[in-house]
């Protein structure tokens, strides 16, 4: 195992609304991720190992800035990267090593998405994942990271964390979200009743942008493996008054 300081590749930074759906990355590597709006405020580091028939690439963000925030959320970035590829390189890679070389090679990848937010008191990144460990296709996973200060303690932020105390903000967010995931037709387990309600982890399962938060759905949450991976928006309005605007400043 290495690490290496990983350049970059150039391109824009896209911002989306309301929801979309993404294609489901069956064989894509996330490395084309083009991250040159988050290259101006970090740098990065990756762990890498390569074997006869695997690769595992672990990459991360590591904030410039000098304040308790951006340490803390560099610690927190840095030991779930580790802990995610020599998670997959006990249990997987060292499973594959003993095997005939597969059809196609066992691939795991850690990798920042081009979304993020940095205010004053919060720091909002994604670190998505792509594992092929056999079978007609690998699975990706979204995963994005809140950090904040909150009553003078540095946290993984929830989404409580963003409104008023006693607010009924889960029946709000809930009822909004999926109100949106029922006129996208390939979320057709929340079409069909099979999802009538969000998890705690789907709830916790957001980014934070600067005109509101978007939530993000992985494959076999709201359809099919085809349907793919889902991201649903709601913006300040949407979020109502008892959201903290001063996440945002």
């Amino acid at each position: 195992m290495k690490i290496r300081f990983m350049p970059l590749l150039f391109c824009c930074l896209f911002v989306l609304t309301g929801i979309s759906m993404a294609p489901a990355l069956a064989q894509k590597s996330l490395s084309g991720q083009k991250l040159t709006a988050l290259k101006k405020v970090a740098r990065f580091e990756t762990l890498s190992e390569k074997g006869k028939n695997y690769t595992a690439t672990a990459t991360f963000p590591v904030f410039r800035a000098r304040t308790p925030l951006a340490r803390y959320a560099n610690a927190q970035l840095r030991a779930r990267a580790v802990r995610s590829f020599r998670a997959w390189l006990k249990d997987t890679g060292s499973q594959v090593k003993g095997l005939p070389d597969p059809p196609a090679p066992y691939d795991f990848e850690i990798a920042p998405s081009p979304s993020f937010f940095v205010a004053r008191r919060l720091i909002s990144t994604r670190l998505d994942s792509y594992e092929y460990n056999g079978g007609a296709h690998g699975m990706s996973v979204m995963s994005p990271l809140n950090f904040g200060l909150v009553k003078g303690q540095l946290k993984l932020l929830v989404l409580g964390d963003f409104f008023r105390s006693n607010s009924p903000y889960r029946t709000l967010v809930e009822t909004k979200i999926l109100a949106k995931l029922r006129k996208n037709p390939d979320a057709m387990w929340v079409s069909d009743g099979t999802v009538k309600h969000l998890e705690t982890l789907q709830f916790n399962n957001f980014s934070v942008e600067r005109d509101g938060l978007r939530w993000l759905f992985n494959p076999y949450e709201m359809g099919p493996y085809v349907a793919g991976l889902f991201e649903v928006k709601l913006s300040l309005r949407e979020l109502g008054p008892n959201f903290h605007r001063e996440w945002l400043r």
